[in-house]
């Protein structure tokens, strides 16, 4: 088992021999917005506030006195036996403090910070890589490089240092770093190393396995006489586009022929879409006019579009479960999306007893020109006109299972939502939960039943 953030700051407190470091020292204080230690009983301070709104007045008691007894504790191994311990006189203490450092830290941006510092050092997880190619199998890997941990430490320890503790990190009579923050030092980047293997374990995985299915279906696709659907096309993409977001992650020379490759098909699949003229193969011209309506071509096409300028505008950084600036600490939490995960588009809308892959009363399509306003009297001719130049307006998958979700949650009375940076997406995803909700209304007015799995 690693260290954890809850853990280290308690090993601070023993090599440094103080109770209160490292909450002593400014630099820490504002860093944290405290100044003093969550374990601080309220008789040593003069204005004591709880550190949690939620703990009650025997809390800080017994916060402390699990903190007293893992310092008290012979060595190493007794204290992360004690750590992890689930019941005993201490357990109320324990969850508390865990509690409290899993929430607290994640207001510190402790995670970012860290990652600026090693990402400017040259040292990010993506940075400390190295590519192999199996001889035998010709399989592709990525590794972290055996001393990325302790190269790390040398070009970094004094940039984390002035980060966590400023000018107190130094000892004035001796010109060097203390031995609790060498320590404390050591700890983050042990943490901070346990999760960039994650990353790159998990990256990997998925570079070996999309590059097997996108080739795959890219020989299928382009065969002689295959007719390929809706969801041949959106399969390819898909894939093509998670694929295309992990090879730029690792960013290596000897990807860069296949990533190139993966964005000419796209590109061309997408141009075919629009009616250009391209270098496709005339039997994936041929499957592309096999899809059934102008509708599924967009479909097509627009989720080309949207990976193509994922990969020119956006920060491949926060990419690929881009959701990973979870500060150092011990809290467990969840996206709340876990139990939808695996259903497509079309399996959410099916289960909200929708056919058409829209929500209820939504135009389907806008005048890709932007010319045509849907309030306008001229909507209708427009839609009517065979000549008109259509842009089938399609939700992301995200949006769907978001109301898909809160759908469930409106069921259970549940609070709907909590967010803050409110932009057009999340207020899509609102309309629509209004739209389903009154769509639900008219079904069971006429048929005193809810549609779908309701």
């Amino acid at each position: 088992m690693g260290v954890t953030l809850g853990q280290a700051l308690l090993n601070f407190v023993i090599t440094a021999d103080d109770i209160q470091a490292p909450w002593e020292w400014p630099t820490w204080q504002l860093l944290t917005k405290s100044i003093f230690a969550p374990w601080t009983l309220p008789t040593e301070v003069k204005e004591y506030a709880p550190p949690s709104a939620a703990w009650t007045a025997d809390t800080p008691a017994q916060v402390r006195a699990f903190v007293d007894n893992y310092i008290g504790m012979e060595d190493e191994k007794a204290r992360l036996a004690f750590w992890v311990k689930k019941e005993d006189g201490n357990s109320k203490g324990r969850a508390a403090y865990k509690d409290w450092i899993g929430r607290e830290s994640r207001k510190w941006g402790i995670n970012k910070a860290v990652d600026q510092i090693l990402r400017d050092a040259g040292c990010s997880q993506w940075q400390m890589t190295r590519r192999t190619v199996d001889k035998a199998t010709k399989a592709v890997s990525y590794t972290l490089l055996p001393l990325a941990k302790t190269e790390t430490k040398e070009r970094t320890s004094a940039a984390l240092s002035d980060l966590f503790f400023g000018a107190d990190a130094i000892r004035a009579d001796e010109d060097h770093r203390s031995a609790e923050v060498i320590e404390f030092i050591d700890d983050v980047l042990t943490i901070t190393w346990d999760r960039y293997r994650k990353d790159v374990t998990r990256t990997g995985a998925i570079i070996t396995n999309e590059t097997v299915a996108v080739k795959n279906i890219w020989t299928t696709i382009t065969k002689e006489g295959h007719k390929a659907s809706k969801d041949d096309m959106l399969d390819y993409v898909s894939r093509a586009g998670r694929l295309l977001k992990a090879l730029q992650k690792f960013d290596k020379q000897a990807d860069k022929a296949f990533e190139t490759e993966i964005k000419d098909h796209l590109d061309e699949i997408r141009k075919e879409g629009r009616g250009g003229s391209t270098k496709l193969s005339k039997s994936l011209k041929e499957a592309i006019k096999f899809l059934a309506t102008s509708n599924e071509i967009a479909q097509v096409t627009l989720s080309i579009e949207q990976i193509l300028e994922e990969m020119n505008d956006i920060n491949l950084d926060a990419l690929l479960d881009g959701l990973e600036d979870v500060e150092i600490g011990d809290l467990e939490w969840e996206e709340g999306i876990e139990n939808y995960r695996n259903r497509t588009v079309e399996q959410a809308f099916a289960e909200l007893g929708i056919t058409q892959n829209s929500f209820p009363s939504f135009n389907q399509y806008c005048d890709a020109n932007g010319c045509v306003d849907p309030w306008s009297a001229e909507w209708d001719h427009f839609l009517n006109d065979p000549q008109s130049v259509k842009e089938a307006i399609i939700p992301r998958w995200h949006q769907v299972i978001g109301v898909r979700k809160m759908v469930d949650m409106f069921f259970d009375q549940s609070p709907l939502l909590l967010m803050d940076q409110v932009g057009i997406g999340k207020t899509m995803q609102l309309v629509g939960l209004i739209a389903v909700l009154a769509y639900f209304i008219d079904y069971h007015d006429k048929h005193h039943k809810f549609p779908g799995a309701y």
